[in-house]
């Protein structure tokens, strides 16, 4: 339904609220919901249209099949690490560079983390101080 469409419930429902004598909370609650129906779907589509362009999947819950991060594609090794071990591949300069759909850390090189440098490894957290390796698709 149309954002206009709603506008125009809402104003019909609000003018037989006021002609009536009986009760309007019945009306208020439908009201309430066509608000709802017409406003959360499309920002949550928008998220999920965000996640499937940066992340390759709809889903909110699972690590991502890739990440697009600074227009450079990554995608997901076999080697899961802990953190200590991830700092020592990296030089200990790790830091969080963004989040997936589900809210775990991808983390990078916090040195190389700027506009023009070039990350050549993510770690995705998987699972408490579990990260997937994600390797640069193709070269710098």
């Amino acid at each position: 339904m149309g954002t206009g469409l709603v506008i125009v419930a809402v104003a019909i429902g609000l003018n037989e609220v006021r002609r009536q004598r009986w009760h309007p909370r019945p009306v208020l609650i439908v009201l309430v919901v066509l608000l709802v129906v017409a406003f959360v779907p499309p920002m949550e589509l928008r998220n999920r249209a965000q996640w499937r362009a940066e992340f390759g999947t709809f889903s909110a819950t699972a690590a991502p099949p890739r990440v697009d991060l600074c227009g450079r594609r990554f995608y997901p090794d076999d080697e899961t690490v802990t953190l200590t071990q991830a700092k020592d591949q990296e030089g200990r300069a790790l830091g969080v560079v963004a989040r997936t759909p589900a809210g775990t850390a991808i983390l990078a090189k916090t040195s190389h983390a700027h506009v023009g440098d070039c990350i050549l490894t993510l770690y995705v957290e998987t699972a408490p101080d579990r990260y997937v390796v994600y390797e640069l698709s193709g070269g710098p």
